[in-house]
């Protein structure tokens, strides 16, 4: 859990949040706020995706993309 916490993904994500959140003191809530906060959203998503894919191939799972070459189809046909 502490190499989530740590990852640089993770921590820029709460970095931005915070400077959102100070960004935001005493303005109103116009289209260009929504569109930080959504920038804010798919980076954590983003960040929450990689670190789960990353815990999955430290465990030997084989992660999956769907743009991969014949070669990198045959590996993992062979593998499974």
């Amino acid at each position: 859990m502490r190499k989530y916490f740590t990852g640089t993904g993770v921590l820029s994500v709460v970095l931005s949040a915070i400077a959102l959140l100070k960004g935001m003191r005493g303005q109103a809530f116009t289209w260009r706020t929504t569109i930080a906060w959504l920038s804010w959203a798919l980076r954590l998503a983003m960040s929450i995706g990689i670190f789960s894919e990353n815990r999955q191939a430290a465990r030997g799972f084989v992660v999956e993309h769907p743009e991969q070459s014949k070669e990198e189809r045959k590996l993992l046909k062979r593998y499974k």
